[in-house]
C-alpha cells in the first residue's frame, strides 16, 4: 500500500488505485492518541511517532490543483516578466493544461 498526503488529505493507494481518503487531522489526531494512552505497548508508541512524524513531513507537498492556479494567475499578472510568462505557459502546456 502506498501513502501519501495532498493538501489536508492521506490518500491510500493499492496497485495505483485509491482506497482510501482520510482526513489528516483526524489521522494524526488517533497516533497522538495512541502515545498519550498508558495502555498502548512502546512498540505501537514507538510507531505513532514516526507516523506522525511522517505524515507531518509529507504535508509540504504541493497541491497540484493549487500549483496550476498560482501559475495561471503569474500568467496574468502585469508585475511578471514576460520571459516567465512564456516558460509558465509552456510548463502548463507540458502538464497538459489550458494556457488561457
Amino acid at each position: 500500500m502506498q501513502e501519501s498526503v495532498i493538501g489536508d488529505k492521506v490518500i491510500e493507494k493499492v496497485d495505483g488505485k485509491v482506497v482510501s481518503e482520510k482526513d489528516l487531522t483526524h489521522v494524526l489526531a488517533g497516533y497522538k492518541a495512541t502515545l498519550s494512552n498508558d495502555k498502548t505497548s512502546e512498540e505501537a508508541k514507538k510507531h505513532a511517532a514516526e507516523r506522525i512524524k511522517e505524515l507531518e513531513a509529507g504535508t509540504h507537498h504541493k497541491d497540484p490543483k493549487h500549483v496550476v492556479a498560482g501559475m495561471k494567475a503569474a500568467i496574468h499578472n502585469e508585475h511578471v516578466h514576460e520571459d516567465v510568462k512564456v516558460e509558465l505557459r509552456q510548463r502548463l502546456k507540458e502538464m497538459g493544461e489550458d494556457v488561457e
